[in-house]
């Protein structure tokens, strides 16, 4: 529970009370942009790809087997931390346009295996692939 704001974050089985994203950015033109972009990618993309989504697939044919949002089950704004804080450190790069570098991909890194760390740290057993689903876990429980 967030003692700010009275609430939780409860994705599956998890609960993520609060998300700090350090960052080192090279020059970004719009700092709100810049922002948005990592709470929005670490919080609820980044979190979805390690607790819910899961692209099933026919084996026969490798048609989808859940191709819809409502089986595929991605996270939403519902869903994130209520607290996201992020923190922009700015290094101007010596080379490229006005210094500046993508900051898209480096914030799906980071959750994945802080979330399955929590997890072993909670009941000692490593899940490996994701997402870490109940039934995973249970599973290497009573595999332990």
């Amino acid at each position: 529970m967030d003692a700010r704001s009275g609430r939780e974050a409860v994705i599956g089985f998890a609960v993520v009370l609060a998300k700090i994203c350090l960052w080192v950015v090279f020059r970004f033109s719009s700092t709100s942009d810049a922002i948005g972009e990592l709470a929005a990618l670490s919080a609820v993309m980044a979190l979805g790809a390690a607790l819910t989504e899961q692209l099933l697939s026919d084996v026969a044919t490798g048609l989808p087997l859940n191709p819809n949002m409502l089986d595929y089950k991605p996270l939403t704004i519902k869903d994130a931390p209520r607290d996201i804080q992020v923190i922009l450190v700015e290094h101007p790069k010596q080379y490229g346009v006005f210094g500046s570098h993508g900051i898209g991909e480096p914030p799906m890194s980071p959750p994945a295996p802080t979330i399955a760390a929590a997890v072993h740290n909670a009941v000692g057993v490593w899940i490996t692939d994701m997402p870490i689903t109940r039934e995973k876990v249970l599973a290497a429980l009573k595999n332990a």
